[in-house]
């Protein structure tokens, strides 16, 4: 991917493993408000949803009434299309993620059924097995003829595509190098020269600071993995409990405000006979609804060998857990 970056030529950029992935650090040091990268409109017109035609698969997406789908449809064949052809990006991308090899990271839309049972009980099992069901029908609708090929091509539109007010709905080869964090110290700006830019937030450390933007910053790590196919390193501010019920009440509880929203449980609780034996039962049934123990999950995350797909399950469950345990002894 390195011959993708369309880094500025005063900016050094250099790949470096670390935590089992590529990423992109600083060298020299990056001033803040300094163009770290960019990508003109000819680096990415040909994989923007406007330059795309396929009039053969306009006809069925009508046929089917598949209409509110036609960007992400046209978008993930074309990128098909263009790496059966040999396009340089599109073959880099379907090499490495189109194979199967539980080595590799992979979307869950991409997971056999066996590697979504290990979420099972967290936040975000059902979502994950229905957009799975969802697309594999869309698949069997358009008469396509990979199903692996089809799903690796829509996991690309969810995952690498950008869009938003006033921006194109493409991808940009390169840009998807840059890894997320919650504090990251870059930004995209997307210019009035139809330029997609990334500038530094604030000064980049020169001796190996890995250069990060922000995928979004009111998403859940079981949003992480259902959007984007990982589970950020360290929990977010957004991180929810799976969904207890009591008294026909479904309550999701934050990790964010833990100690406002425990204070109004214990209030709540004291005020209603019985709820608080109600509320630790719904807690513990949740608890254990979560596939995996705690002591088993603790040993996966201390093995190197294990795939990509398991330790983001492992790490997403022990999260969602945990949380529930604090609630559980809080009250």
């Amino acid at each position: 991917m390195q011959k993708f970056l369309g880094h500025h030529k005063s900016i050094r950029l250099s790949f470096i493993e670390s935590r089992g992935q590529s990423v992109l650090s600083a060298t020299p040091l990056i001033r803040k408000g300094e163009v770290v990268a960019s990508y003109p409109e000819k680096s990415w017109k040909n994989y923007a949803n406007d330059s795309i035609r396929n009039a053969k698969m306009e006809k069925v997406i009508l046929r089917e009434k598949l209409e509110k789908l036609r960007d992400p449809i046209l978008m993930s064949l074309n990128l098909l299309n263009l790496a059966n052809e040999g396009d340089a990006y599109a073959s880099v991308l379907k090499e490495r993620y189109c194979n199967n090899d539980p080595n590799e990271h992979r979307h869950p839309l991409n997971w056999n059924d066996e590697e979504i049972h290990e979420l099972k009980g967290t936040s975000v099992f059902e979502s994950i097995v229905k957009r799975s069901v969802f697309w594999r029908d869309v698949y069997d609708r358009l008469g396509m003829d990979s199903e692996n090929d089809f799903l690796w091509s829509v996991s690309q539109v969810l995952t690498r595509a950008v869009s938003g007010k006033d921006r194109p709905f493409t991808f940009v080869p390169g840009l998807c190098c840059f890894n997320h964090s919650e504090n990251p110290n870059a930004h995209i700006y997307y210019n009035e020269k139809n330029t997609f830019e990334v500038r530094a937030s604030r000064d980049i450390d020169g001796i190996d600071e890995e250069i990060t933007i922000s995928y979004g910053e009111n998403r859940s790590s079981a949003n992480f993995l259902l959007q984007y196919g990982f589970v950020p390193s360290s929990p977010t501010k957004n991180d929810v409990t799976p969904p207890i019920v009591v008294r026909n009440q479904t309550l999701t509880l934050p990790l964010h405000g833990f100690e406002q929203t425990l204070e109004v449980l214990r209030r709540t609780l004291e005020s209603s006979v019985g709820f608080r034996d109600e509320f630790k039962k719904a807690c513990l049934s949740a608890i254990r609804s979560i596939e995996g123990t705690t002591e088993d999950d603790e040993r996966i995350l201390l093995n190197d060998d294990v795939t990509s797909s398991k330790r983001f399950a492992v790490m997403l469950r022990s999260r969602e857990r945990s949380l529930l345990m604090k609630y559980y002894d809080g009250v």
